[in-house]
């Protein structure tokens, strides 16, 4: 046997029992508001989301994002996003006092559309709602023309609207409804009054 190939072996070994051993899944909360203010936790790099999402950013920066996990990277979304973009809570608690019922809030990955911070809901009439927060104006922009190119090809009925270096996705079923549409166009009218 090749000794290169036992030292190979041995690493992939030594590596996978190490990697498993030293990685915790903690399981989610089910309380929605436990996900969004969890507690803080030092994430193993301290570059905001938005140094990756500047033009040329550094690839050091890229490649500390891509080393964190999935709750890392959350956390240090939580704890970096700009103070003044709109809130993604602001969003929401504007649509609850307008009657609308927004519920299962979750944050998800912000990093991969360009954002500092992202936040999903659900909505009635089977809406889905994201609101992302930028750093930058021109951040937010490029952001909605990548959404517009790229993911609404494979996600139908799904538009974007920017606001105050915010992004606000709706999302309607499969089938629009009378419905649906309505409230998309009144959740629409809200996020551009604020």
């Amino acid at each position: 046997m090749c000794p290169r190939y036992v030292l190979v072996v041995a690493a992939l070994v030594i590596l996978g029992g190490c990697s498993k051993s030293s990685v915790r899944a903690d399981p989610v909360p089910s309380d929605p508001a436990a996900q969004v203010n969890a507690p803080a936790v030092a994430p193993p790099s301290s570059v905001p989301p938005s140094a990756v999402s500047e033009e040329g950013g550094e690839r050091a920066a890229l490649a500390a994002l891509a080393s964190l996990g999935l709750g890392a990277k959350l956390e240090m979304e939580a704890q970096h996003r700009p103070p003044d973009a709109l809130k993604a809570e602001d969003v929401y608690a504007a649509l609850e006092r307008a009657g609308f019922a927004v519920t299962e809030k979750r944050q998800h990955v912000a990093s991969i559309f360009g954002a500092d911070f992202c936040l999903g809901a659900k909505g009635p009439d089977d809406l889905a709602f994201s609101v992302c927060e930028f750093a930058t104006d021109e951040a937010a922009k490029k952001a909605r023309r990548a959404s517009q190119e790229r993911l609404s090809k494979v996600v139908p009925n799904r538009e974007s609207f920017l606001r105050k270096k915010s992004m606000l996705t709706i999302r309607q079923p499969p089938t629009k409804t009378a419905a649906s549409e309505a409230a998309a166009g009144k959740a629409a009218q809200i996020f551009a009054a604020l």
